[in-house]
């Protein structure tokens, strides 16, 4: 692995007006399948499911209003701090 940190800018169009408060993250790893993905189907091992990373939900300082078409973009950073 050259680098394990990672970064990715997510934009969506809201399709439904509501009230966002703010959004979950998964990962997927690629290699051997290993999903947290709830539409993808789980391949047993002898050691168990490989879905193995849990979801994070990362809350929003404040309730904000949200309408169809409006866009959310989300800025994600991991950095690998320590061993």
């Amino acid at each position: 692995m050259e680098d394990p940190d990672a970064r990715a800018e997510v934009t969506w169009t809201v399709t439904r007006p509501g009230t966002g408060h703010g959004f979950a993250a998964g990962f997927n790893r690629t290699g051997p399948m290993v999903s947290i993905c709830p539409t993808r189907p789980t391949r047993l091992t002898t050691a168990g499911p490989e879905r193995i990373y849990g979801t994070i939900f990362f809350p929003w300082p404040a309730p904000v209003p949200l309408v169809a078409g409006d866009l959310v973009t989300v800025d994600l950073v991991a950095r690998l701090v320590g061993g």
